[in-house]
């Protein structure tokens, strides 16, 4: 859930990239600064930013103005964008302890912009408290103390490259990883009854399950649907015998998708 209020930076007029936009896309940009999501990633609504802002907006151009060595903007895909300091702008230093973190945390996994911001914007966020908790599979990267951002993975118009066979493969361990510790919770078994290549085998078919089914985002659905399950471990409403992963997934793929058994 996004934050109703955000800190905005007030000597914005006086900057070298917001002379270079017209009025309407100054319009824009505020359009764009209170729509996009908390980590700063904004899916363009053609239809109703042009009724707001009252013109045509070609939005390719606009990032193309935007973007700069002061305000980077990366093109994920045709129609979105990460404003790629928007955290340290908006935020701050992210951290695992609140709620602002732990949703900026869950954004960033599902944009799989989670080792580039940590490598790129390592001063946004408080590694050691992500890193503290069982509740978060944070990559282990390095950064650089003193050397520039990498603008590896980026074509010439900022666009992240990357075999999509590669990228699936990362989001599935990541969360391999965060659900044998979310199950730890409730079991130590967790984690040596299925192999690792096998859970992962197991979380692709899920996924693609949930796909076409038409859940939005399935890997946020899959981890929240875990949560579900472990809350009502707590509560009592399940027993410790009769979770496992294996089962928890085959209960995801089975049941209807608005009456699952737990």
């Amino acid at each position: 859930m996004d934050s109703k209020k955000r800190r905005i930076e007030t000597r914005v007029w006086d900057k070298a990239f917001f002379s270079k936009l017209s009025q309407l896309e100054k319009l824009f940009y505020w359009f764009v600064i209170t729509k996009c999501d908390n980590v700063g990633v904004y899916q363009h609504n053609k239809k109703l930013a042009e009724f707001h802002c009252e013109g045509e907006i070609d939005f390719k151009e606009f990032a193309t103005k935007l973007n700069s060595n002061e305000y980077p903007v990366i093109l994920l895909d045709e129609s979105t964008i990460w404003l790629k300091y928007f955290v340290r702008d908006t935020w701050g230093t992210l951290a695992a302890g609140n709620n602002l973190g732990k949703s900026c945390y869950k954004l960033l996994v599902k944009h799989n912009l989670l080792e580039r911001f940590i490598k790129e914007c390592s001063n946004c966020i408080d590694l050691k408290s992500f890193r503290k908790s069982d509740d978060f599979d944070m990559p282990q990267t390095r950064v650089r103390s003193g050397s520039k951002a990498s603008t590896e993975g980026e074509d010439s118009q900022g666009q992240v490259r990357g075999k999509p066979d590669s990228i699936n493969t990362t989001i599935t361990s990541n969360i391999n990883n965060i659900l044998i510790k979310k199950f730890k919770k409730v079991s130590r078994k967790t984690g040596k009854d299925i192999s690792e290549i096998a859970l992962q085998s197991e979380i692709s078919k899920t996924i693609d399950v949930l796909n076409k089914k038409g859940i939005e985002d399935p890997k946020t659905y899959l981890l929240e649907k875990a949560d579900d399950l472990i809350q009502n471990y707590k509560e009592g409403i399940v027993k410790e015998k009769e979770i496992n992963i294996e089962w928890f997934l085959n209960n995801v793929r089975l049941g209807a998708i608005d009456d699952l058994p737990f």
